[in-house]
């Protein structure tokens, strides 16, 4: 069974259709929390600063787009790290995670939306330094990695033997590179560039990665059980491709 309810936003379609199961969620959760990390994720999560007062970003806008369809509040919560992350997740202080990567071990705890981001990968290093293109050059080299990051996992599946430095942020591992405690750094490309920019890292520079996880996509994610937050992220996401397609053909 399902029904109809007028939209909210200026969309193209004439309703915006919901089960019932969802629009008892809603009328129970007028707020949901979601996570963000000591620098956010920018471009698509980019923290408040002294210029604005609230965050902004591209998973922002499609928060904020949520809100405008069914009423519900996304409110940040920061905190320290991946581990605290999943920590506040379990005891449901937060309710979604707003940026991350499926794979095997995720999937039987976690529901996903569908993606709404393809993920890129690149190489930061500093620019006296040479790298090798593609995985082979960087076995020997001090690799910055970010607990409990997908790509983490990831290479140390493919290069078990590298010397790894870990870090609790993307700002403090690329800041290491910078600094000459590790020799590169792998991750998504925007957020390196920009990152590496906002912080004047001047001495760093970037190729993209050759045959590394190039099917990566970011989606949102809440614990298994919470279906209806991701059905109603998931027709944000349907409806924001709807509109960008009508804006791009018309």
């Amino acid at each position: 069974m399902s029904i109809k309810i007028q939209p909210m936003g200026d969309y193209q379609t004439n309703c915006y259709i919901i089960t019932v199961n969802e629009k008892d969620f809603i009328i129970d959760h007028n707020q949901l929390f979601f996570p963000v990390l000591d620098g956010g994720f920018p471009p698509y999560i980019i923290t408040k600063n002294f210029n604005h007062i609230t965050e902004r970003g591209f998973t922002i806008d499609l928060f904020s787009l949520s809100t405008l369809r069914t009423g519900i509040v996304y409110k940040p919560v920061y905190l320290q790290n991946i581990k605290q992350v999943y920590a506040y997740l379990e005891q449901q202080k937060i309710n979604v995670l707003p940026l991350i990567e499926s794979n095997q071990e995720r999937i039987k705890r976690l529901k996903f939306s569908v993606p709404y981001l393809k993920a890129s990968y690149s190489l930061v290093y500093r620019h006296n330094d040479t790298i090798i293109e593609g995985l082979s050059g960087i076995g020997s080299k001090k690799i910055a990695v970010v607990n409990n990051f997908n790509v983490t996992k990831l290479l140390q599946e493919k290069l078990p033997f590298a010397n790894y430095n870990y870090f609790d942020s993307m700002l403090a591992a690329i800041s290491s590179v910078s600094q000459g405690e590790s020799d590169v750094f792998i991750g998504g490309s925007l957020i390196s560039s920009y990152l590496v920019k906002e912080n004047q890292l001047s001495n760093l520079t970037s190729q993209p990665t050759v045959n590394f996880n190039d099917d990566a996509q970011f989606s949102f994610a809440s614990k298994l059980g919470n279906e209806e937050v991701i059905s109603l992220l998931n027709r944000t996401i349907k409806m924001r491709i709807v509109n960008f397609n009508f804006i791009l053909f018309h």
